[in-house]
């Protein structure tokens, strides 16, 4: 099994290090979710209980209700450590109720009552608790589910970052020490280690990040079969849904939904949860189902749940003070699974599709670095009456970027005009060739947009 590095690991160990809080780590299915965990109770905790809840949830709750019955019932949190103790030592022998164990709820999504114990065994034992599972059951049920957010750490990991995808590939120590983005200002082993990450970024946009087809691709360097994994994780995914959604809609629903959110990021136009609404549940297949009316038209907001797509606020003014329009642009959350839904539709141009994938990639940079770069942790976009810029980010001193993707040699009037009525501060064009900085704009390599700093700051 490959373990790859992680930058979520520094968080996770200053969770164990110093919260008391539970912690939740949500994402998709397969980005490494339970090896990270595991990884962390290996290696900062001296005693690890793993449990699978999907296999053991009937175990768990009568275990769960035996120990209840033999230490009494209260409502008070504090008082039924005794009853998760017996829990969780009927389980693994080897667990203490001290600090230095760590126990790990997996695919927690699969008993609301043992999801909704979270906060009890937090507050009852002086043992850590992490849970960890998909968002999707618990996003279709969410009346059955409840926790008190003070008492859990929520953070999320996803599929492979593109610099965790350097480092994968063993390149990223190398590259982290180049300090421009100018060719004329870069040696010539400099220059060639570029040359490389430019290489990789365009693999990474065809493989995308989930750590098994990130493995396959250190393997086997086939990115045909790694295509074949990404599509397999896609059925995954329909099939999924179909436990909660039903057979025929499910799966229709996730696919057709994935296809329109690829057909807007080519128009940027119109509501797409409304178009959503009307075209796919226009007649009554899904009568009989677990999918209420008034749930149908939240296919979108499911998908951002679950970490499938990423939505973007749109400006819709860009004064003195910005206006937020009721509009939101949709990208997908992984590069391999946008290749695999956009080659497969027959509706998408390839002149389009070069374009999507461009900003695509910078939407999930800025989603992961931007505040680093920026003051702020929210993407926003713009689409006016004069044009549309792809991204305004504004960083700690206030000032407001646009920031264009173009792939080739396409234009950027609208953030060329915003430059020059002042609506913007300054203007970064992000493009696949190599970069320079001016006064007011500059251009930006897209395989080196970590070097964003050295424009922003």
């Amino acid at each position: 099994m490959v373990f790859f590095e992680r930058e979520l690991y520094s968080d996770l160990v200053n969770w164990a290090q110093k919260s008391r809080h539970a912690l939740y780590l949500e994402g998709p299915r397969q980005v490494g979710k339970t090896e990270l965990l595991q990884k962390l109770g290996r290696e900062h905790f001296k005693t690890c209980v793993y449990i699978d809840i999907k296999q053991e949830a009937e175990r768990f709750c009568r275990l769960m209700q035996y120990h209840k019955d033999e230490f009494g019932r209260s409502t008070f949190p504090e008082e039924m450590g005794p009853v998760w103790e017996g829990v969780f030592h009927d389980f693994e022998s080897i667990y203490t109720n001290d600090p230095n164990t760590l126990v790990i709820l997996d695919e927690i999504q699969e008993s609301p009552m043992v999801y909704n114990s979270i906060r009890y065994i937090r507050r009852g034992l002086k043992s850590k608790l992490a849970v960890s599972g998909s968002y999707l059951g618990i996003t279709t049920q969410r009346k059955e589910y409840w926790h008190s957010t003070g008492d859990i750490v929520i953070m999320e990991l996803s599929s492979l970052s593109f610099r965790e995808f350097l480092k994968a590939n063993s390149i990223w120590d190398e590259y982290d020490q180049i300090q421009t983005i100018d060719i004329v200002k870069m040696s010539d082993p400099e220059k060639a280690i570029c040359e490389q990450v430019r290489e990789l970024y365009h693999v990474y946009c065809k493989i995308g990040g989930y750590p098994d087809v990130v493995s396959e691709w250190l393997y086997s360097k086939d990115i045909g079969t790694c295509k074949s994994m990404t599509a397999q994780l896609l059925r995954s995914l329909y099939k999924e849904s179909s436990n909660y959604f039903g057979d025929i809609v499910g799966g229709a629903l996730w696919e057709y939904t994935l296809e329109l959110v690829a057909a807007h990021m080519v128009t940027k136009s119109g509501d797409l949860d409304i178009q959503i609404a009307k075209e796919q549940f226009r007649g009554d297949d899904s009568k009989g189902l677990e999918v209420h009316r008034k749930d149908k038209v939240n296919a979108l907001k499911w998908l951002d749940d679950c970490k499938i797509v990423g939505m973007v606020r749109v400006y819709s003014e860009l004064g003195r003070v910005t206006g937020l329009s009721n509009k939101s642009q949709f990208f997908f959350r992984d590069m391999g699974m946008m290749a695999r839904l956009c080659e497969k539709s027959r509706a998408i141009l390839r002149s389009d599709f070069n374009g999507m994938v461009a900003e695509n990639f910078v939407y999930l940079h800025l989603r992961d670095y931007a505040k680093i770069y920026f003051d702020e942790e929210d993407v926003r976009s713009f689409n006016g009456s004069w044009g549309q810029i792809d991204f305004i980010m504004h960083n700690k001193d206030n000032r407001r970027f646009g920031i264009e993707v173009k792939h080739g040699s396409g234009g950027t009037k609208s953030g060329d005009k915003a430059l020059e009525d002042g609506k913007i501060d300054y203007l970064i064009r992000v493009q696949d060739t190599y970069g320079s900085i001016g006064e007011k704009q500059a251009t930006v390599p897209i395989f080196m947009l970590d070097k964003l700093k050295y424009v922003v700051e």
